[in-house]
């Protein structure tokens, strides 16, 4: 449905930010590779995703950037998890 801001955690190589861009107003593309994420910084400038904001590995000091109604999508070893942030989600190392 989209919003505000998409939180994509381990974003890899934009496959969600790129089916979802359209849908949000900020999309925080989160990485801890930064070969991926010069690649995808070529990639959204070609494109011109301006609404695209990456980000380097996701931390769990990093909580504090993610807001109250934020969607959140995390992708890891092949899983994705949909949400969205509420006050009382706990991020847990």
């Amino acid at each position: 449905q989209g919003g505000n801001v998409l939180q994509d955690i381990g974003c890899g190589e934009l496959y969600y930010t790129r089916q979802f861009c359209s849908l949000y107003q900020k999309v925080k593309a989160w990485d801890a590779d930064s070969a991926i994420q010069e690649r995808n910084e070529k990639f959204i400038v070609k494109k011109s995703l301006f609404n695209v904001e990456l980000k380097s590995a996701f931390e769990p000091q990093c909580a504090n950037a993610i807001e109250e109604g934020d969607d959140i999508l995390i992708t890891e070893n092949g899983c994705e998890v949909f949400t969205k942030c509420t006050k009382d989600l706990i991020i847990l190392e």
